[in-house]
């Protein structure tokens, strides 16, 4: 079993979009946690989406947030933005 990583984005920037791709090949299996109509979500490279709404987030409604965590267990959550 390959080593899970999460990518969490708030933002909807380009900065991230290039990560999917680098960490499948380096071996992990890839999850991410955004908006599913972002620019990190067009990523073919991402094996888990988690849809995410920023705003509730910022509210501080974090069940969907525990939820992915806890479904895709993944070794490490990088953040994508500085939110």
């Amino acid at each position: 079993m390959r080593p899970r990583i999460l990518l969490v984005a708030l933002a909807d920037w380009f900065g991230p979009t290039r990560l999917p791709r680098a960490l499948r090949q380096a071996g992990f299996e890839v999850g991410m946690l955004a908006d599913p109509n972002g620019l990190l979500a067009q990523s073919r490279h991402i094996d888990y989406r988690f849809s995410l709404n920023a705003e509730n987030v910022r509210l501080g409604v974090l069940g969907p947030v525990l939820r992915a965590v806890g479904e895709f267990t993944p070794r490490l959550v990088v953040p994508c933005d500085e939110a």
